[in-house]
């Protein structure tokens, strides 16, 4: 039986060429490489340019439509093999492919597009919270015994308390949200404040500052300042340590946040959400971010 060619790509570039608020659009390249009755099992055989292009169009915060076209060409030759069928076949092609697709896209993560947060941190009416037995140890006459919560020597003074102990016995409902912390250089938590802001609130997410296109961050700092000079709040959210974040402006508000969590509200490094008392109002990538003047007139000219 006949096995099909299919395309393997090695290496891939993407750029994002541009986007608006509602779409996002780029090219990638790479190179493909043909398997098949001539070539069954060689990894990366006789590579050749490949490239694309797509276009992504966000219906709704949770759902957009998606489409690429790639195009890579492929190749192969049975004298390239040390086998006495393929030497004697001596079969040989030259050829191209092309892919044409569609997508629907849903997005399941919590930091979506009009998501209020603190409703995601909390546990729902009726819903089961974890469940802790506690033990108390007591001692007396040199003896030390353990108590639960329904009989310990709460009003007898000739037990002393030495120590507590609570073993989760049943899990319960975890909410969607529930490892956002910010905490700034002082160790605040300012968390709550964040959320509950009357203005506007422009977040700048860089899970690791040393691992993020210098550029990218000169150009989303530069934005942040632009912002807070017309109204808007602005910290910096990341996983870097002190030592990082000393190298940068001291006059920018930095704060700590779980590298986890930031992966979760955004995959590019940096990304940017804009905030208004607790609620998502926008989402973008580095390669998306609109302009100081659109980010001005979207959200303080036309409120």
């Amino acid at each position: 039986m006949k096995r099909l060619p299919w395309i393997f790509l090695f290496f891939s570039i993407f750029y994002c060429a541009g986007g608006q608020p509602n779409s996002d659009y780029g090219i990638f390249g790479g190179v493909s490489t043909y398997l098949g009755d001539i070539n069954p099992g060689r990894i990366m055989y006789s590579p050749l340019p490949a490239a694309g292009i797509l276009y992504r169009y966000n219906l709704h915060p949770r759902q957009a439509i998606r489409g690429s076209i790639f195009y890579g060409g492929l190749r192969a030759n049975d004298l390239d093999f040390n086998n006495v069928f393929q030497t004697t076949r001596n079969s040989s092609f030259t050829g191209s492919v092309a892919e044409l697709a569609a997508q629907f896209e849903f997005n399941f993560l919590p930091y979506k597009t009009g998501t209020y947060i603190p409703d995601k941190m909390k546990i729902p009416d009726g819903m089961p919270s974890d469940k802790y037995e506690t033990t108390f140890i007591y001692e007396k006459d040199g003896q030390q015994k353990e108590f639960t919560l329904d009989n310990y020597p709460a009003n007898d003074t000739t037990w002393m308390f030495v120590d507590q102990r609570s073993v989760l016995v049943s899990k319960g409902y975890t909410p969607q949200i529930h490892d956002l912390v910010l905490t700034t250089a002082d160790n605040e938590d300012i968390t709550e404040t964040v959320l509950k802001s009357k203005g506007y609130t422009f977040l700048m997410i860089c899970k690791k500052l040393e691992e993020a296109d210098t550029d990218k961050l000169d150009e989303g700092m530069e934005l942040g300042r632009k912002l807070s000079t017309a109204g808007f709040d602005f910290y910096i959210l990341t996983a870097s340590g002190a030592e990082e974040i000393t190298k940068y402006d001291k006059s920018l508000a930095f704060c700590s946040v779980d590298e986890t969590t930031l992966k979760t509200i955004v995959r590019s490094n940096p990304g940017y959400i804009m905030l208004k008392e607790g609620t998502i109002m926008g989402k973008w990538s580095w390669a998306g971010v609109p302009s100081f003047d659109w980010l001005k007139n979207e959200y303080l000219n036309n409120n």
